[in-house]
């Protein structure tokens, strides 16, 4: 979150997401009081929000003297509104602030009200007894909480105490100020510029230049007058001004977003079909958006198109941070209006999700996992399209989803590449937006809104780009106007043991409560990144710590797969470890088999144990396979009863041979 976030709070601002409390400026918004310093005493003070050099929001303050709890007080209320255009659809927020602060500047109180199309959030920050008091209300529910803050906490240091110091070049002063994001304490720091003379109001005045710089939020530059009177905040990308009524009454046009149609979301994460067949209709419409890919193949046959989607995924070479990335990827890597991977705060997010990863593969499962589960998709939000302010509200649609994806993953090296086109589901084509990532030669699809990384079925490209909004695709406007359409021709979904489909499944791991199981039939664990083929009749499930069991039909046998965060090599010493453990632990433990041998069809090395034990107070038989893959391992094993462990021989060794990692 940038500071200016920030900023728009200590007048008391929230900026909210979900039902928690986003900390966005200081005490520096127009009418900011503090050390007694109340400029514009009773009046308004109108103001605007840009972003990128366009209106973002406007809105007026009004500060007065009071009392609260019995002491003087200085009592800010504003009054905010934001116009977003979204699919021809106007969008308008207001949002109610009020903060209550000491005379001294000390903060008592602070809360906002806003409405987000039907939704409605209310929270509250009380100072009282030595504590903060938090409280929300929203679509989420209720929430409270409460923290231990120092005496004569500031919401944070703003342009009228500032001006009650004692102000020189060069000059440093901080202050204990609470951090309502984390809900914790933390010291702002600002150090004075200089004096600057500017054109305000029509007329020149000669002015302070404060800079914050706090380790985490993203450098800024605040203007203030001698009396405390607020002029803007700014860094690259936002700015606060203080304007005049009329030039608040402007009329200008709100900001338009172009968002694609909602997702459904009983959209599988992973499909039910190996291909599928479509005709696009009519052909002369679709001809110049249709593109070959590797997962979809185009034939122009004159008076139709035909468009054959593959389920396949891309053979990806194992890369490590940071990787060598060739001149010609450059722009994939570069900042625009969208995509943002050297703000500071997007750095250290990403920091944050891979934390020591090195492996490229499993740092874009990562950033895509956080990214699915930390951001609501919304596609009627009157958002503006900005990774900050993603990241700020925890909310967006596609295409917010891919240019905050795409923002984390540069930031940390990783080229990206925004897709755009069609995703099918059932019996639906829905316009969509997506993302690649550039590893070691390969790109490989990662789609955030419905969490998939290298899963690319059912995607129908019509256009790439790199995330700037150039070339435009023009194809999402002709579909809007209907009168295109795929119409399903077959779809082949047939599947044995011994069919080569399997091979084409990529399984990448993501946050520990994902799974998947596909048919019925097809069981994975994308976080430890293994799946394996149900026999039929069997029974299986995903616990909720990613361990795949399938139990027989007449429930005497079972079969677990599950990942082991260390590696077992197949060698000598791991085999005698791995026996001598469970002989002190297996009672009963009677040795079979113990060697080391190629486990399924790709014949790579394992350790196999086979062993009876009376754990259950009945006479079982297992046979495990622990093979190590990629700085871990995975264990493989079959549990029956002693007598009858024979006749689901052929049934396991069918599971052994679909397994894959």
């Amino acid at each position: 979150m940038n500071r200016l976030s920030i900023a728009l709070f200590s007048f008391g601002l929230f900026v909210l997401s979900g039902c928690g409390v986003t900390q966005t400026v200081k005490n520096i918004i127009p009418g900011g009081s503090g050390s007694g310093v109340i400029p514009h005493e009773g009046e308004k003070v109108y103001f605007v929000i840009e972003e990128r050099g366009m209106r973002r929001s406007r809105g007026y303050s009004v500060t007065n003297r009071s009392k609260f709890r019995g002491q003087p007080c200085i009592v800010t209320e504003r009054v905010s509104t934001q116009e977003i255009e979204r699919n021809n659809t106007k969008y308008t927020t207001t949002t109610r602030r009020k903060t209550i602060e000491a005379e001294s500047g000390a903060a008592l109180f602070a809360s906002e009200v806003k409405v987000v199309g039907t939704e409605r959030y209310q929270e509250t920050v009380t100072i009282a007894n030595g504590e903060a008091i938090f409280e929300s209300v929203g679509p989420g529910g209720a929430k409270k909480s409460r923290i231990k803050v120092p005496r004569g906490i500031m919401f944070g240091i703003g342009a009228s105490w500032l001006a009650k110091q004692n102000l020189a070049a060069g000059a440093t002063f901080s202050h204990e100020v609470l951090n309502r994001t984390q809900q914790k304490i933390s010291r702002e720091t600002v150090k004075i510029v200089g004096r600057q003379t500017v054109n305000f109001m029509g007329e020149e005045r000669v002015v302070w230049v404060a800079s914050f710089e706090d380790e985490g939020y993203a450098p800024q530059e605040m203007v203030f007058t001698d009396n405390g009177e607020f002029i803007s905040l700014k860094d690259d990308e936002l700015a606060i001004r203080t304007v005049s009524a009329d030039q608040f009454n402007e009329k200008q046009a709100p900001v338009t977003v172009v968002s694609s149609v909602p997702v459904d979301f009983s959209l599988p994460a992973w499909d039910t079909f190996s291909t599928q067949v479509f005709r696009a209709e009519p052909a002369e419409s679709w001809r110049k958006y249709l593109k070959d890919s590797a997962y979809a193949r185009i034939e122009d046959q004159g008076n139709a198109i035909m468009v054959v989607l593959m389920r396949t995924a891309p053979k990806v070479k194992s890369a490590k941070l940071p990787m060598q990335v060739p001149a010609s990827l450059k722009p994939y890597l570069e900042e625009n209006n969208n995509i943002m991977p050297k703000k500071f705060e997007i750095q250290q997010q990403a920091r944050k999700i891979i934390r020591d990863e090195r492996d490229v593969l499993r740092c874009v499962a990562l950033l895509a996992g956080w990214v699915h589960h930390k951001i609501k998709f919304r596609s009627d939000s009157s958002l503006n399209p900005s990774p900050m302010e993603t990241m700020e509200t925890a909310a967006g649609d596609c295409s917010e989803h891919a240019d905050l994806f795409a923002s984390l993953a540069r930031s940390i090296g990783i080229p990206t590449r925004h897709c755009h086109g069609l995703i099918i589901q059932k019996e639906e084509a829905i316009y969509h937006a997506w993302v690649e990532a550039w590893i070691s030669g390969t790109w490989v699809p990662v789609d955030t809104t419905v969490n998939r990384v290298g899963l690319p079925a059912c995607y129908l490209l019509t256009s790439y780009g790199t995330g700037d909004g150039e070339p435009r695709d023009e194809f999402a406007w002709s579909m809007r106007k209907g009168g295109i359409k795929l119409a399903r021709v077959k779809s082949l979904v047939n599947r044995t043991s011994s069919s080569k489909e399997k091979s084409v499944y990529t399984l990448i791991p993501n946050e520990k409560n994902t799974y998947i199981a596909v048919d019925g039939q097809w069981f994975s664990s994308l976080y430890w990144g293994f799946s394996l083929l149900r026999p039929e009749n069997w029974k299986g499930k995903v616990s909720p710590d990613l361990v795949v069991n399938l139990t027989s039909p007449d429930g005497q046998a079972r079969v677990v797969i599950e990942g082991l965060a260390q590696e077992y090599r197949a060698d000598g010493s791991n085999l005698e470890l791995i026996v001598d453990s469970l002989r002190r632990n297996m009672p009963g433990f009677r040795q079979v088999d113990a060697r080391i041998l190629p486990f399924g069809k790709r014949k790579t090395s394992s350790l196999l144990c086979d062993f009876t034990t009376s754990e259950t107070g009945r006479e079982l038989r297992c046979r495990q396979y622990i093979i190590p893959k990629n700085g871990r391992s995975y264990r493989i094993a079959l549990w029956a009863p002693v007598g009858g462990f024979k006749d689901f021989a052929d049934d396991f060794k069918s599971i052994v041979d679909s397994v894959e990692f």
